[in-house]
């Protein structure tokens, strides 16, 4: 989640390789300090996803935007988001769709597998129809952010709703 209200410069590489072999996103303060946002913005994701038109557009938008307004949005991420959140339980997960093991797309796969850039994965309108599980405590809120296909928009739906037009399966998929 960014509570950033259109802009995330905390990462310049999406896919910064670590000494393990791991990747991780990481930020470089020198490239983000080169950024003129009135000139566009060259950030991975960003050359795709907006044209300067836009850009200039999400930028007027937001001028109002002020210190204030932007620690409030922070506070409402830090009460609402982090307490719900929940972390996934691979073991379980496998079992529910009936492998031994499984393990999470590579973010080097991800676009050719599903359509869509890391931040942007969304269950709906993938490539391909995959099968959908949702951890079963999505039923519980009338209201749920998925990622609306591009990364850093997010669509709200009714929980029940999703897992229903998705066809989608609930189950016990977190840790505890």
């Amino acid at each position: 989640y960014n509570f950033m209200p259109v802009f995330d410069w905390t990462r310049t590489d999406l896919a910064h390789v670590l000494p393990d072999g791991s990747d991780c996103l990481s930020f470089d303060a020198e490239q983000v300090k080169q950024i003129r946002p009135k000139e566009g913005i060259d950030l991975p994701g960003w050359g795709t996803n907006y044209s300067q038109a836009q850009l200039r557009s999400l930028m007027n938008t937001y001028k109002g935007i002020d210190e204030e307004t932007l620690w409030k949005n922070c506070r409402y991420f830090l009460d609402a988001c982090i307490p719900v959140a929940e972390e996934l339980d691979l073991k379980k997960a496998a079992q529910v769709v009936g492998d031994k093991k499984i393990e999470l797309v590579h973010v080097k796969e991800l676009l050719a597998l599903t359509g869509y850039v890391r931040g942007g994965c969304s269950p709906v309108g993938m490539k391909k129809k995959f099968p959908t599980y949702f951890d079963e405590t999505i039923i519980l809120f009338d209201k749920i952010a998925v990622s609306a296909g591009v990364r850093g928009a997010q669509v709200f739906l009714d929980g029940g709703a999703l897992v229903s037009y998705l066809g989608a399966q609930c189950a016990d998929l977190t840790v505890r």
